[in-house]
């Protein structure tokens, strides 16, 4: 520890390449700063020293064991003790639940599987049957009447395609002859005066 600093002399370059870093660093605004008076204060500097590495002593710690032998260690004894009693309660609740789903789980299937659909009345099957038919029956009337409306229609295009198609022809031809050109006046004769 120094109690004072020595000032030390600079050269010009010293300074402007002081200066010129200040600027630099501060992005063209450089140092706002006035230099402070020490008011009597003395100005320590400080200088790092090689010394040797600090020894901490090892503590003496109590032995883990079996048998407490602090208030803490007792308290988390205590508490993993019980943290042991309820998994193993826990553990246990689910085992018994495991068991007694399966059983009832294997009565419930059992039940089902002896259990027989009772007869069904043979008007109900009539009926459904029945049913069945009359939509069958529905459906392909259905199918032929939409066949024998699809083919009237295409035919009804037909016959109005091949008529427009005539008058299309005839306008055509009347028209080519009212187009075209007048004849040529015949030649003068040759000869006659």
């Amino acid at each position: 520890k120094q109690s004072h600093r020595n000032p030390l002399m600079a050269s010009n370059g010293q300074v402007k390449a002081l200066a010129d870093a200040l600027y630099k660093i501060t992005n063209d605004f450089g140092s706002y700063r006035d230099i402070m008076p020490t008011n009597r204060r003395i100005v320590e500097v400080y200088r790092l020293q090689n010394v040797p590495l600090l020894s901490i002593p090892v503590e003496n710690r109590l032995p883990w064991g079996s048998n407490p032998r602090t208030d803490s260690e007792m308290k988390a004894q205590t508490l993993a003790k019980l943290a042991k009693d309820e998994a193993e309660n826990a553990a246990n609740y689910i085992k018994d639940f495991e068991s007694r789903l399966r059983s009832h789980q294997t009565a419930y299937a059992e039940a089902l599987a002896k259990a027989t659909p009772p007869p069904e009345d043979p008007e109900v099957v009539r009926r459904r049957e029945e049913e069945k038919h009359l939509v069958s029956r529905v459906r392909s009337m259905l199918t032929g009447d939409a066949n024998n409306a699809s083919a009237t229609v295409q035919q009804a295009f037909r016959g109005n395609r091949d008529a427009m198609n005539k008058e299309v022809q005839m306008i055509n031809r009347q028209m080519s002859g009212a187009l075209a050109p007048a004849p040529a006046p015949a030649p003068a004769a040759v000869g006659v005066r």
